[in-house]
């Protein structure tokens, strides 16, 4: 489970609702977080991790004033293959899922040495 956190002070006093949406899904075995960020330009807006699994997303521009989105990514996804790309007020962040490695089963032989036979659970 993901939690999303909001705050922006663009609009302070008013009841407009905040227009900074973020929307994570999965897209075959990528984390996709898409984020809406009108009337900001790519260099009014920056991506910061914390505890490796905190995904931040802060815009602030003189015009359109500042905004911050706190995201808490699932353990599955490798933070450190992320891509980022910025097009039209759209932020994309693409994270590569971990795999977990696959369960291998081995078979050991036992030596069974002066039981002549008899086994004992």
């Amino acid at each position: 489970m993901s939690i999303i956190i909001s705050c922006s002070s663009s609009h302070e006093g008013s009841n407009i609702m905040d227009p900074f949406s973020v929307t994570m899904y999965w897209q075959e075995t990528t984390l996709v977080v898409d984020a809406r960020v009108n009337g900001y330009n790519n260099q009014e807006v920056k991506v910061q991790f914390r505890d490796s699994r905190i995904l931040i997303i802060i815009g602030e521009s003189p015009t359109c004033g500042r905004f911050m989105k706190i995201i808490q990514l699932p353990k599955n996804v490798n933070v450190g293959q992320i891509m980022t790309e910025f097009d039209e007020g759209m932020l994309k962040i693409t994270m590569p899922k971990v795999n977990k490695p696959k369960k291998k089963n081995t078979t050991i032989t036992v030596k069974v040495s002066g039981c002549r036979g008899r086994f004992f659970y």
